[in-house]
């Protein structure tokens, strides 16, 4: 026996199990998976995603557009789909606040539009009724009914007195 090649070594011999013979691991062929690759998250693809979301894009739409089905969106990029819509109703926010403490154009408005949103501020219209309503019957009368209970036949509003 070579000192340089131990028993054995470099042969693919096979091992016995029970009554069959099974190759080692390294002697098997590698199994084709076949099929699509699996998706890999990609940061440019996540901009994009926080983008349209703050956008207000639909997320079946944005998913159209990076070419990844809804549910992989929603796996990959939960983050970006939530705060997308945050960030941009932040900036809004800020906008609107400016324009509510500044002195320009449109800063009266904004301060009204603040003050009924963050406030609780209502615009009330009050309404007084001086007329009576009627009340509402199940069955309705018939014209000797009508005439009987208010002195006078049905569609005639005249007031006697």
């Amino acid at each position: 026996m070579d000192n340089n090649n131990p028993a054995g070594a470099g042969k693919t011999a096979l091992a016995p199990v029970g009554q069959e013979f099974v190759a080692p691991d390294h002697v098997l062929p590698a199994k084709n998976k076949g099929g699509r690759p699996p998706y890999r998250r990609d940061e440019r693809i996540a901009k994009q995603v926080e983008a349209m979301s703050g956008y207000g894009i639909p997320r079946a739409q944005i998913a159209g557009v990076v070419g990844i089905c809804e549910n992989t969106l929603r796996k990959y990029y939960p983050d970006e789909l939530e705060l997308g819509a945050t960030k941009a109703n932040a900036k809004v926010i800020e906008s609107l606040f400016r324009k509510a403490v500044g002195d320009g154009q449109g800063s009266v408005a904004a301060a009204i539009f603040w003050a009924k949103a963050r406030c609780g501020w209502r615009e009330t219209q009050v309404n007084e009724h001086t007329h009576q309503l009627a009340t509402l019957r199940r069955n309705a009368l018939s014209p000797e009914e009508w005439a009987e209970q208010y002195g006078h036949a049905p569609g005639d509003d005249r007031i006697d007195g």
